[in-house]
């Protein structure tokens, strides 16, 4: 397991238990916490945001996602890029790629 300090947070047990799992499971190489959570702007309907970035985890989309669905136990709201996917998401300034990056919370790398 990362030693990675998570944010207190009634959720994050589930975060904990998807990390393990995907970690495991797949060469991951970015590993983003981010949204409402990490800003403290959550409230019982909010999910948990992570970004993924890795080209172990499906060919396609839906393949990527649904492998990464099947780890979590619930209210993880997963973004799977691949390593381009990735790069060029940060060339083209993709608005939920900047927030990951500027107010994420990096747990790989």
């Amino acid at each position: 397991m990362l030693n990675v300090k998570l944010p207190n947070h009634p959720k994050i047990h589930k975060m904990e238990y998807f990390m393990e799992k995907l970690l495991t499971k797949y060469n991951i190489d970015v590993l983003i916490l981010f949204g409402s959570v990490v800003k403290g702007l959550d409230n019982y309907r909010s999910d948990i945001d992570v970004l993924i970035v890795s080209d172990d985890m499906g060919r396609d989309w839906f393949e990527r996602h649904q492998n990464a669905y099947s780890l979590s136990i619930g209210l993880i709201q997963p973004f799977v890029l691949t390593k381009k996917q990735f790069e060029n998401a940060i060339e083209n300034r993709q608005t939920i790629i900047w927030e990951a990056l500027t107010d994420g919370k990096l747990l790989k790398k």
